[in-house]
């Protein structure tokens, strides 16, 4: 059993996450009524109205926010934050079912932010430069990821301190910190928040941002074992993991105009060892020709970098003031995705 423990603590981290090409096939999926809610229920909690088309798109919209998203998907858009979900959207016997587990881990912290667990005003931040020393993360012919990543958390820093914010650097140079000494760090601070810096390496045609909060309770994700899943449920701050991503990845996309991918949810040391709300920002594949070489420039990760300051400050007024703050995205994609706008009928 202690073998089995200290298998689990070692992994995955996210540089094994990028090696790994292929993910086990999840189990083919059995649709129980039991385990969903009609979006006509999901539109009454929240006080929304409902549209549905002909093609299983629909939107919910009302004082509370947005959502819209189709059956088939796993994906939706909540206040226009594109948004990964554990279970897909179903359509069943002429009705629309959005998961019990989607409505409480991924709906609700941006719904209804007043409710989310908060450790107070948010002062301090800890930035965490991904990767350094010998660990270079991903590599590309436009150069390491660890220097990217110390380059933009230190131009990071530079936004939240001129915004009133303490920070906390895990690194302020090109060395290796071990995953447990960077939660750490977390763990020391009060009223505080953790941001991880990385960039992404796939295949040459992937491309674009994404943002990862910690894997919430009693959740098991295509990249995470059920022994994971068993280890490690959540902590106290998942509504304000996925509150902060949601916040976080709004801001970034749009400044970035990349191709949106969206939060997701994983199970990344840094964050489930953290103490303190956390999210770990891809910021773009290196792998990719274009991409690769934008984030080579400065003014890509200076854009990078503006941007998740004020994703961090519109969840630290959420915070403060228990409101809703207007998320932009990517409308064009989500048209693209579910074949409605927000004038639809």
């Amino acid at each position: 059993m202690i073998a089995l423990l200290a298998m689990v603590a070692s992994t995955p981290d996210v540089a094994a996450a990028k090696r790994r090409k292929k993910f086990k096939k999840p189990a083919s999926f059995v649709f129980n009524p039991s385990d969903y809610l009609t979006i006509e229920s999901v539109a009454d909690q929240y006080g929304l109205s409902r549209s549905v088309s002909a093609g299983g798109s629909f939107k919910l919209a009302g004082a509370a926010g947005t959502i819209f998203g189709r059956s088939g998907k796993q994906l939706i858009y909540v206040n226009n934050t594109l948004m990964n979900l554990i279970r897909p959207v179903v359509s069943h016997q002429g009705r629309i079912y959005l998961s019990k587990i989607d409505t409480a881990v991924v709906v609700d912290p941006l719904l209804r932010p007043s409710a989310v667990r908060a450790l107070g005003r948010v002062t301090t931040v800890v930035v965490d430069a991904g990767h350094g020393g010998h660990d270079s993360g991903a590599r590309s012919r436009f150069g390491m990821e660890k220097h990217f990543t110390l380059d933009t958390a230190q131009r990071l820093a530079k936004h939240l301190r001129s915004a009133g914010y303490k920070v906390i650097m895990t690194r302020t140079a090109d060395t290796f910190v071990p995953l447990a000494t960077r939660a750490e760090m977390g763990a020391r601070q009060k009223n505080a928040i953790f941001v991880s810096l990385h960039y992404n390496k796939g295949r040459v045609v992937s491309n674009g941002v994404e943002t990862y909060a910690l894997t919430p309770k009693d959740v098991t994700t295509r990249e995470s074992s059920a022994l994971l899943s068993e280890a490690y449920r959540g902590n106290k701050t998942d509504g304000a993991n996925v509150l902060l991503a949601a916040k976080v990845h709004s801001r970034m996309a749009t400044a970035t105009g990349a191709t949106d991918r969206g939060v997701k949810f994983q199970r990344f040391h840094v964050l489930r060892q953290n103490a303190i709300p956390s999210v770990l920002v891809e910021g773009g594949f290196l792998s990719h020709n274009n991409e690769g070489r934008s984030i080579a420039e400065a003014k890509y990760r200076e854009t990078l970098a503006r941007a998740i300051a004020l994703g961090i400050k519109d969840y630290s007024e959420v915070m403060v003031h228990g409101t809703r703050f207007r998320q932009v995205s990517n409308e064009n994609r989500r048209n693209k995705l579910f074949g409605m706008t927000l004038n639809s009928p």
